[in-house]
């Protein structure tokens, strides 16, 4: 049985959905005041084996916690139509950011999310004056932002995840009082509001204003 002081996992780190898990064994570490739990998941659909593993923060058999899951299985993030068409490169860089980021990889996963405000921000930037692809294949980041974002809102969010990645891929940082976590929800704010720019000129394509051009 698991020691009473143990809470089992509520998640399947397989298919993530929440569960009372059955126990099966556990393997004790004295020495490293380490427990191993093997559970398998409950729900049909899943019945996948996994291992918890608890440590003894305290080494006093009171201060045990649950430290790690595996094997586990990354939730891929999912983006609206309108991002999938404008930049397919960004949501694969960003599945590969998921990866690095669910094994606590932080210093590349801030690399990572540079390069991806830079293909979302290009592609669109084409997507917007494809007679101006070689420009902006070829410029800067932040010229291309400032010459090719016609919403104030979305360059506004892009030009600051820029400013972050960049303190994320240079040795010093410019930002000391933002983190990897501000970084995040700007590229998030910049997918939003790409969304909207692209949805409501949607409408405004198939739903010209009746009056316009009338005297």
């Amino acid at each position: 049985m698991l020691p009473t002081q143990l809470e089992p996992p509520d998640t399947c780190p397989m298919c993530h959905h929440g569960i009372d898990p059955k126990f099966l064994t556990a393997i004790w570490s004295m020495e490293a005041h380490r427990l191993e739990a093997a559970f398998r998941c409950p729900r049909k659909d899943c019945q996948q084996m996994f291992v918890a593993t608890y440590k003894d923060e305290n080494h006093s058999d009171t201060g045990w916690k649950l430290v790690a899951l595996a094997p586990y299985t990354t939730v891929y993030p999912k983006y609206p139509d309108p991002i999938t068409k404008v930049s397919p490169r960004f949501v694969e860089i960003m599945k590969q950011v998921t990866v690095a980021d669910d094994k606590k990889l932080e210093q590349l996963v801030g690399m990572g999310l540079r390069k991806a405000v830079e293909f979302l921000m290009k592609d669109f930037a084409i997507h917007e004056h494809p007679d101006q692809k070689e420009n902006i294949e070829k410029g800067e980041l932040a010229w291309v932002i400032g010459q090719y974002t016609p919403d104030g809102n979305i360059k506004t969010c892009a030009k600051r995840a820029a400013w972050l990645g960049n303190d994320e891929t240079h040795f010093l940082r410019i930002w000391k009082d933002r983190d990897i976590t501000d970084l995040k929800k700007l590229v998030q704010l910049t997918v939003n509001w790409i969304e909207s720019h692209e949805l409501t000129k949607g409408f405004q394509q198939t739903m010209p204003d009746p009056v316009k051009g009338k005297k």
